[in-house]
């Protein structure tokens, strides 16, 4: 059983590895993936994407606890703890497997539209770092670890779409930024049912952002 359970969690966690590395590129705001797609088809593929790599996260932890746990006689908290103490950087996978569980039950419609946009901001960002966080249980573990050719491949997919995160997130606005010279000129909000709209003045463009009114 236990090899069964090992298969199926091995499988679903190189599963989750992957579909968050294409959920971080396709909201990356690479300048060529933009163009290829476009912006709107992009943001609705991340939404629809987003419940498989919920279900890859919870049945990769689900597998290897419970079919360890079978196999061995012992109770879940028993195994969970041991999984803690005797496997490389469990503790840090855990916590990242958590970040992914509550971004996926906030992005829920109806949990979604009650919270503050804040938050839901600030706990996608922790996205970035639940692919940090499993970076050292994943190249560590039997599967990945060595100089093999999915070691080499899979850091390329990392360094890849860290790349593009950071040509879209940070080279490109700042490039836009100094072509521009934009600076802020005024900043005006009112009221609509729902929504405070903040509208930011600025020399050469205007930007619009929308936030909740909680």
């Amino acid at each position: 059983m236990r090899a069964h359970a090992g298969l199926g969690a091995r499988v679903a966690g190189m599963s989750a590895g992957y579909l968050l590395l294409i959920q971080i590129l396709l909201m990356s705001r690479v300048g060529w993936l933009e163009r290829w797609i476009g912006a709107h088809d992009l943001l609705l593929a991340h939404r629809r994407l987003g419940l498989g790599v919920f279900l890859a996260v919870v049945a990769h932890v689900l597998l290897i606890t419970f079919g360890y746990a079978g196999r061995d006689g012992i109770s879940v908290f028993a195994q969970t703890g041991l999984l803690w103490t005797t496997y490389v950087d469990m503790i840090s996978a855990y916590v990242a497997t958590g970040i992914l569980v509550a971004i996926a039950l906030m992005a829920i419609r109806f949990v979604r539209r009650r919270m503050p946009y804040e938050v839901w901001y600030y706990l996608h960002l922790g996205s970035y770092l639940a692919l940090l966080w499993c970076y050292g249980h994943e190249f560590l573990g039997p599967d990945l670890y060595g100089h093999g050719f999915g070691h080499w491949y899979w850091i390329s997919l990392y360094i890849f779409v860290l790349v593009c995160v950071a040509a879209g997130r940070v080279v490109r606005p700042i490039a836009l930024n100094l072509r521009h010279r934009l600076r802020v000129a005024e900043i005006v909000g009112w009221l609509i049912p729902a929504w405070l709209v903040m509208s930011a003045m600025a020399v050469g463009a205007v930007a619009f952002a929308l936030h909740h009114a909680d």
